[in-house]
């Protein structure tokens, strides 16, 4: 493992606390590699930091030369004189290396090639893999170029895009310190001639001097010898320190000695100072206090001010809750809307219905009263055939036996009773036609009775808000046009010289309207008007639209100069009522603005809708639209903009009171609450009469069923008894020459047959009449659940816009105490930095104080409850007087004595701080040694086992077993390696012999070469360099052995997730059939 040497380049000598810092990260995060049970350590994850590609450009013997590297195993492979060695030679040189290193030059201008004046060296290093060095600046690839030239050599690091990003060498060096890259190593750059010296060592204390260097530990000697000296240094500054000591200590003594003389002469020199240092310490006392308060002051601030910052954030998140609920409710209401039109399309289908059943009702009114009038002609045909029929069977009856004489009396009767029978049905036919067309009169009478009591609960509804209201804007006039409306008109009064002209608005509030009974239409229709701002130019909307965005709300706004125009000309004919005519309005610039946007002045009033179509059918002169009032809907306006002269589009929706309602028509509300009362009345009566026709209605049913049952009865006798005259009938007409009494009979009979049809159809009129009266009645029953539908779907829209209104204020209202809180927050923030720049000036007075009061007495003094700060300034006033007093006999002052002691004795105590910090460095220098000797012998222990480990495994790869000594204390290595057959056979013999094992001077060349390689494999595998290369390793190995170590050293080198191995050898690959992702072969030209 590598101690960097650029590590040691940034450290002083003797600073202990370094080294031993870089020893502990060398240790723990160089080596983050644990045991797996197998004795091999794993590496860290593959990074970025391995060399993409090498451009020469006049080096050595390449005029222009460039090849690309893989990121884990590279073989050069080329003839002797093919330039292969000059590859790793450029990398070192390139990174920083120096040219005495390479064993090539010692000059850097010798590696230009012979006939140039220059020489370009350029190496492209990854930056894209795990950890990339400042990957903003250089991107995925870190590209460092170095120019040699005859007198120098320059820098230039560039980025993926070939940008210069520094010129400056200590980048380069911050850069391959992040990637481990290890370049001044002998042992990570092995050249031509250190691999060959390496290779071709056999003692051991030369292969100990390649270990040495390739963990540094000369390097770490030398610098233990350099901690030794400064620490030599160190304790020869303390004796001199010592004496410097000595003489001070004399000193302070014999000035403490003077000192003492004169105290007893001079008590009162002392009672002076110790009142000056109660002063001191008065005053530090004093400013503590203040302190302490200021800081209490400052917590409870900034405890508020969190607890703001809290309720500002509760306040902003519900407020961003706004939109979605907002969106949700417009939601609602555009789909409530289309199902009001749904519903009011499917209100006019039912009426279109319920009108095309009352046309077949009457068509079947007039169908029942032809036939009623067929049954009536053959009635009276009946009775005029019977007349014939009964003075022929007189005729013929004179020679009759006495049974046919019964005969006909039987027959007489049943003729009578059959007459009597047929005039009883046909009065309770008649009968039923009454009580049918009683019960048709009165559906129409239902439908009108509830209608007008629909109307009534809807006027009784509006009546009453419109109390409410009346109530609501005599509190607050203002209040109608908006929660916040009040605080705009306020804040627009309190800028109103910053206004080129003063604003008016809400219009509202200067309109009153003369007729409440216009109070829904106009309210709905000028609505956009009444709530808006009237501005004269530009710059004043702006300034209105700030009030507006500082309360949260919105108003229309109407830019428009004051322009007092003639608009007489303009009005229609005075017969006509215009809105401009029902309005009070106060300011002539409203009053126009209305004309303008409302045409008021052109808009006429007409309560009945039909008298309205008619009117503006006729196009009157200067009238542009007329507003009308309707019982089942709000009102309609007819004609205006591109509509018909006649056709009428229907006013629904909420209305709300922008107008005050005038007082000179009596007192507002009590108009309105008498019509409340008239309408609660209208209400009950329509009650009434619909509970007396109810109980009309059922009456007449009850009668119709008594009467159709009736009707049932005489029909059913009628059949019998025209049953019993047939009888009769062919009784008598035996044996009798009665062709004209039979004619007369089928004459009578067809006629009663063609009777009973017109009966049977009368029935089957009644049935489809009374069919047609329940279709009536179903598809009113729908129109009026449909008209109830419609009237709740109405509610349902004017509810959710109430939730919108209510939304948006409840924002406007969250708004504002948003801002409020946002006040507050920056009150107390600034109490904050009040506070705490007068926390920093006590502080400073205090520190300073202190240091002032220690100067006289070091420990706080006790202060009883009567020493304040005036009476010790008293006090000392006195005692400085007295002493004053007494200086005046002595030649030496007090003062000057107590200075020269307190020069000595403060010189004395600096001089034992120095040598007491001296001695403490001393010791902790010594202390640092200590622990920085033991960690790094725990260092080399665990190197020393790890290079054994990976020593051992290699060669068992290639069934070699061997033995490894490293002695440090000794400074020698000591090889010994075989095939494991011989090895063990010879170690046996040894025992036996009582001699060493076989070393690696009796190894054939390819052997000994292996071993090695074996070794420096588990150097390499310690030192954990990025890059490492090495040169001609293989030219002392047989085919074979060659062979059989590559596969080996490939195997072993893969095992390193983190290195980047180039190898240069002159012998040819092609029989080693090497095919791995992980190894790059590079074949270099011969030389020309």
């Amino acid at each position: 493992m590598a101690i960097d040497k650029r590590r040691e380049r940034s450290s002083s000598v003797g600073s202990d606390s370094e080294i031993e810092n870089d020893l502990d990260i060398s240790v723990v995060k160089k080596r983050q590699r644990v045991d797996d049970g197998s004795g091999m350590l794993t590496e860290p994850t593959m990074k970025g930091g391995y060399i993409k590609k090498v451009k020469l450009i006049n080096f050595m013997c390449h005029s222009n030369f460039s090849i690309e590297l893989g990121p884990k195993i590279n073989f050069i492979v080329g003839h002797n004189g093919s330039g292969k060695s000059a590859i790793l030679t450029a990398i070192a040189i390139c990174l920083g290396g120096k040219a005495s290193q390479t064993q090539r030059a010692s000059r850097l201008s010798s590696f230009i090639k012979d006939g140039s004046t220059f020489s370009i060296i350029t190496v492209h290093i990854s930056n894209n893999e795990n950890d990339p060095y400042d990957y903003e600046s250089f991107g995925d690839e870190i590209i460092v170029e170095r120019t040699i030239s005859k007198t120098g050599s320059s820098y230039k690091i560039k980025n993926a895009q070939n940008k210069t990003v520094s010129t400056k060498r200590d980048v380069l060096e911050k850069i391959l310190l992040h990637y481990e890259i290890v370049i001044d190593n002998p042992m990570s750059i092995l050249t031509q001639d250190a691999a060959r010296s390496f290779l071709t060592s056999t003692t051991p204390s030369k292969i100990y001097q390649y270990l040495s260097e390739g963990i540094q530990h000369e390097t770490w000697k030398l610098k233990n010898s350099a901690t030794m000296m400064d620490n030599n240094d160190t304790e020869k500054s303390i004796i001199s320190l010592r004496g410097k000591l000595e003489k001070l200590l004399e000193e302070k003594n014999n000035k403490e000695k003077e000192y003492k003389i004169r105290q007893s002469q001079e008590s009162s020199a002392l009672n002076l100072r110790n009142l000056k240092g109660k002063l001191a310490w008065k005053h530090v006392s004093n400013f503590e206090a203040n302190l302490a308060n200021a800081e209490n002051e400052l917590e409870s601030e900034k405890k508020k001010l969190q607890e703001c910052i809290a309720r500002q954030q509760k306040l902003e998140s519900s407020d961003a809750t706004f939109e979605g609920e907002r969106n949700h409710l417009s939601e609602q209401l555009n789909k409530a809307k289309l199902e009001a039109a749904d519903i009011r399309a499917e209100l006019a289908r039912k009426a279109s219905e319920k009108s095309e059943v009352l046309s077949r009702y009457q068509e079947a009114e007039r169908t029942q009263v032809d036939i009623k009038n067929q049954v009536k002609s053959s009635t009276q045909n009946i009775s005029r055939v019977k007349q014939a029929y009964d003075e022929e069977k007189a005729r013929l009856s004179g020679g009759y036996n006495e049974e046919r004489k019964n005969e006909v009396k039987k027959l007489e009767e049943s003729e009578s009773l059959l007459k009597a029978v047929s005039e009883k049905l046909t009065r309770n036919e008649a009968q039923i036609d009454e009580l049918s067309s009683k019960l048709s009169a009165i559906s129409p009478e239902e439908e009108r009775i509830q209608t007008e009591i629909r109307m009534y609960d809807r006027e009784i509804s509006d009546l009453k808000k419109g109390i409410d209201e009346i109530h609501q804007i005599q509190n607050n006039k203002l209040a109608a046009f908006g929660e916040n409306t009040m605080a705009v008109v306020a804040a627009i009064n309190k800028i109103a010289p910053r206004f080129k002209s003063k604003p008016i608005g809400p219009i509202g509030q200067y309109v009153t309207l003369k007729d409440p009974k216009w109070r829904f239409i106009l309210n709905r229709q000028l609505q956009g008007s009444l709530t808006a701002f009237i501005v004269e130019n530009a710059e004043d909307r702006k300034l209105i639209l700030k009030i507006f965005e500082q309360y949260r709300t919105s108003y229309p706004i109407i830019i428009s100069k004051k322009d007092l125009f003639d608009y007489e000309s303009s009005l229609p004919d005075k017969q006509y009522t215009t809105v401009l005519d029902v309005l009070d309005i106060s300011d002539e610039h409203v009053k126009r603005v209305l004309i303008d946007q409302n045409k008021i002045e052109s808009t006429i009033l007409v309560e009945n809708r039909r008298e309205a179509e008619h009117l503006m059918y006729n196009r009157p002169h200067n009238v542009t639209q007329c507003y009308a009032m309707t019982k089942g809907s709000d009102g309609c306006i007819i004609g205006g903009n591109d509509r018909n002269a006649s056709g009428s589009t229907p006013i629904f929706g909420i209305m709300k009171s922008y107008m005050e309602i005038s007082s000179g028509q009596a007192d507002n509300t009590s108009v309105l609450q008498d019509r409340l009362a008239d309408a609660h009345r209208a209400r009950k009566s329509a009650g009434d009469s619909q509970s007396s026709l109810m109980t009309h209605k059922h009456s007449l049913r009850k009668e119709l069923e008594t009467r159709q049952r009736a009707v049932e009865v005489y029909r059913n006798k009628l059949v019998k008894l025209r049953s019993d005259i047939r009888k009769s009938k062919d009784i008598l007409n035996e044996e009798i020459d009665d062709s004209r009494l039979t004619a007369l009979e089928s004459e009578l009979e067809e006629l009663e047959l063609s009777k009973s049809q017109y009966e049977q159809q009368l029935t089957d009129s009644m049935i489809m009449l009374e069919d047609i009266d329940a279709e009536i009645k179903a598809v009113g029953k729908l129109a009026r659940e449909v008209q109830t539908q419609f009237e709740r779907k109405q509610t349902d829209v004017r509810a959710i816009e109430d939730k919108i209104s209510s939304l948006e204020n409840e924002r406007a209202r969250k708004r504002e105490y948003i801002s409020e809180a946002k006040a507050e927050e920056q009150k107390h923030k600034a109490e904050i930095t009040k506070y705490e720049a007068s926390i920093v000036d006590m502080k400073r007075e205090i520190s300073s104080g202190l240091e002032k009061a220690t100067k006289f007495i070091k420990e706080r003094p006790e202060f009883g409850p009567e020493e304040t700060f005036e009476t010790l300034l008293h006090q000392f006033k006195e005692a400085q007087a007295k002493l004053q007093e007494m200086q005046r006999y002595q030649s030496k002052s007090l003062a000057e004595i107590t200075r020269e002691y307190q020069i000595a004795q403060t010189n004395f105590h600096e001089g034992e701080k120095q040598y007491k910090r001296a001695k403490a460095i001393i010791n902790h220098l010594k202390m640092l040694q200590n622990t920085h000797e033991s960690n790094y012998q725990h260092f080399l222990n665990v190197a020393t086992m790890s290079i054994y480990q990976e020593f051992t495994r290699i060669l068992r790869e290639r069934s070699f077993e061997g033995k490894l000594n490293i002695n440090h204390n000794k400074k020698i290595v000591e090889l010994s390696a075989a095939p494991k057959n011989e090895y063990l056979a010879d170690r046996n013999n040894d025992k036996a012999k009582g001699t060493a094992g076989r070393d690696t001077k009796t190894l054939s060349g390819g052997e000994k070469s292996f071993s090695q390689i074996a070794f420096l494999l588990s150097v390499w595998k310690v030192i954990n360099s990025r890059i490492r290369g090495l040169d001609e390793f293989d030219v002392f190995m047989d085919e074979v052995n060659r062979k059989v170590s590559m596969k080996l050293m490939i195997k072993a080198i893969k095992s390193s997730n983190n290195s980047q191995t180039i190898f240069i050898t002159p012998n040819n690959m092609a029989d080693m059939n090497v095919q791995d992702d992980d190894v790059k072969i590079n074949l270099m030209a011969d030389a020309r």
